[in-house]
């Protein structure tokens, strides 16, 4: 056995091969009712090879057809590779050729044989003549072993969000080991956020606006999405604040800005709000890596002052209680003695004003307080005396509120009491007992006396003569 020529034996073997399918090419016909009849032959063209793809991976398992590309022959014949494919094995098939050469029976010679594998046309490599072609001139009654190069091919998924787009999108087939640049556009006033290329973030491509895949031998995924190129942050300063700036500050994309907050003159800051949420009564308040518009506002209310009164004793002042004063606000005290007492004296701020009945804080911008003393009241009682006689006291008398005062009334010797007037009234009591007394004392009073020369009858005895 060793000594045998293998050749021999494979050329054996195909020639075997080859009457054993040209038999069943003839008897095929003949059993399906052939058209052209049992007279007219087939010559069959055998085709052997092995499937590869351009980097030499043997495809097993997949369909290959041929199929004519020019020609009479619409018919098509379909066999599977295998791991083993190699010339004598599979995948070997036959094209039908007829001698009349009637279109639709079968091929001719120069017609043009095209090879799919699933459906992708391989390229053909003829190893007899080491050409290659995608397309074969059929030739009645031969055989050819031919390498069908396919290439493989790839599905990259693009996918691009709201506000831009990437190109080329959806789903984008690449043949084994090609390169294929995906681009990325975002609309007016938006940026690429971030790129995933199967999955993963790359920051690269964000930069570049693009990116290749190089060499594909494998599925993937890109994905790109976009952002705000700049924001909008709307100041809104409450009644008695200020922001500033005051105005609608546009920032870029992961910017910053500062605002500064203040109360007006007689505020207080009372709280900072950025998007509602409260941040206290900050003086500044700074948005950093923005990425949203904002919205910051400011409250702020009138300043609160307290006026404290101080009454001391027999009597009141009204208000009575602290009373809380909104920045230049005014507030009115009187004061009210109690019976027999009057206003001894307002002080203010430690400022005395004397005795006022009321007192009102004007325009106030500070704390302050108020105490009102009072006084028993007294009154003047004024004693006139005219010639003739005196009343004692003789000059005024002060008396105080409630009390008595006795007035003595005496004529000078050789002198009498005419009348006596009390508060510019005859009093003939008075006159009578000498004395007139004030009692429970509330008004001023004046008392008068008039005194009058007592005269006297001279009686001379009368001489008669």
């Amino acid at each position: 056995m060793k000594n045998v020529d293998t050749g021999l034996i494979r050329t054996a073997s195909l020639a075997l091969m080859a009457a054993l399918v040209i038999a069943l090419a003839f008897v095929g016909p003949v059993a399906a009712a052939d058209p052209l009849g049992p007279d007219i032959p087939t010559f069959p063209h055998f085709f052997y090879g092995t499937v590869r793809t351009e980097h030499g991976i043997v495809l097993p398992g997949r369909p290959v057809t041929a199929i004519a590309v020019t020609g009479g022959w619409t018919g098509s014949s379909t066999t599977t590779a295998d791991a083993a494919s190699t010339y004598g094995y599979t995948p070997q098939f036959f094209v039908p050729g007829v001698e009349s050469g009637v279109p639709g029976t079968g091929a001719v010679n120069g017609d043009q044989i095209a090879f799919f594998v699933q459906g992708v046309q391989a390229l053909l490599y003829d190893v007899a003549t080491g050409t290659t072609s995608l397309s074969y001139s059929f030739v009645s009654g031969g055989d050819t072993e031919l390498n069908l190069i396919v290439p493989l091919r790839y599905t990259i998924t693009a996918t691009a969000g709201p506000n831009g787009s990437i190109s080329p999108q959806g789903s984008v087939t690449v043949n084994y080991g090609f390169n294929q640049t995906f681009t990325f556009t975002p609309n007016p006033n938006y940026l690429i956020l971030d790129v995933l290329v199967d999955d993963v973030s790359n920051p690269a491509a964000v930069a570049a606006g693009n990116y290749t895949f190089t060499n594909v031998t494998a599925n993937h995924t890109i994905k790109v999405t976009f952002v705000k190129a700049t924001y909008t942050i709307t100041p809104n300063p409450g009644v008695g604040c200020t922001i500033t700036p005051g105005t609608e500050q546009i920032v870029p994309y992961k910017g910053s800005k500062t605002f500064n907050i203040a109360a007006n003159t007689g505020y207080n800051l009372v709280d900072v709000k950025v998007d509602g949420a409260s941040q206290g009564p900050l003086p500044s308040y700074v948005f950093t890596n923005v990425t949203a518009d904002y919205a910051i506002a400011a409250t702020c209310k009138l300043k609160e002052f307290v006026i404290t009164p101080y009454p001391v004793g027999n009597g009141a002042i009204a208000p009575a209680t602290s009373q809380t004063v909104l920045y230049g606000d005014s507030v009115r005290f009187t004061f009210t003695p109690n019976p027999g007492y009057t206003v001894d004296d307002v002080t203010v701020n430690d400022v005395s004003l004397g005795p006022l009945p009321t007192y009102t804080f004007t325009n106030v911008r500070a704390d302050g307080w108020i105490r009102v003393t009072f006084k028993l009241r007294t009154f003047v009682i004024t004693p006139t005396a005219l010639p003739g006689g005196t009343i004692t006291p003789g000059t005024p008398k002060t008396v105080n509120y409630g009390d008595n005062a006795t007035f003595t009334i005496a004529p000078n010797p050789g002198y009498s009491i005419v009348y006596v007037l009390v508060d510019g009234e005859s009093n003939p009591g008075a006159a009578a007992a000498g004395s007139h007394t004030f009692t429970n004392v509330t008004a001023t009073h004046t008392i008068a006396a008039t005194f009058k020369k007592q005269t006297y009858w001279l009686f001379l005895p009368v001489v008669l003569r």
